[in-house]
């Protein structure tokens, strides 16, 4: 399977930061996007805006592997 994003580094400023998804969610929109989570976690803040992300681009599919902690958990809600 190819997954347009994954999650496999901390969610914050120093690894998935809320401006990189905006981005790249971006270049998707009108389309079905895969995202894959394998993440211990990170900044909070950036993972509700991310999930807010996913929401609002509305066609997203999450897969969740390995470790889904923490802030990652909150995006995987998305």
């Amino acid at each position: 399977m190819t997954y347009q994003l994954t999650i496999d580094y901390t969610i914050g400023p120093w690894g998935y930061s809320k401006q990189y998804v905006r981005n790249l969610l971006a270049g998707y929109k009108g389309k079905h996007v895969d995202v894959k989570i394998s993440s211990l976690g990170g900044d909070l803040d950036h993972a509700l805006d991310i999930r807010q992300q996913v929401l609002d681009h509305g066609d997203v599919t999450v897969y969740l592997s390995g470790f889904v902690a923490s802030a990652a958990t909150v995006i995987a809600m998305g």
